[in-house]
This record gives structure tokens, sequence and C-alpha cells, in this order.
């Protein structure tokens, strides 16, 4: 099966937003983990004053 310009397009650029997609959750996660080794105290503090 042979797929048009189209298509090929549209799995190129999916392939793409998978990666961005997975990249962003990498940096999330990296994230959550450095706030969490900055201790507990601080986080506390964040939610009184929300």
């Amino acid at each position: 099966m042979a797929l048009d310009d189209d298509e090929v397009e549209y799995t190129e650029l999916a392939d793409l937003f998978g990666d961005i997609a997975e990249q962003s959750n990498v940096v999330r996660r990296l994230r959550l983990q450095r706030q969490q080794q900055r201790g507990r105290g601080e986080q506390r503090q964040v939610e009184e004053r929300h």
C-alpha cells in the first residue's frame, strides 16, 4: 500500500509530535523530582499561599 504525499507528511508530523510530547513528559518528571528533592517544607509554603 503506497502512501500519498499528504499521508507521508501527516505521519512525519505525528512522529514529531510524539517526540515533543515524550520530551515534555521527561522535563516534567525531572522538574517534579527536583521539587521533591528540595524538601517538603518549601512545598507546604507554596500550598498555603494558594
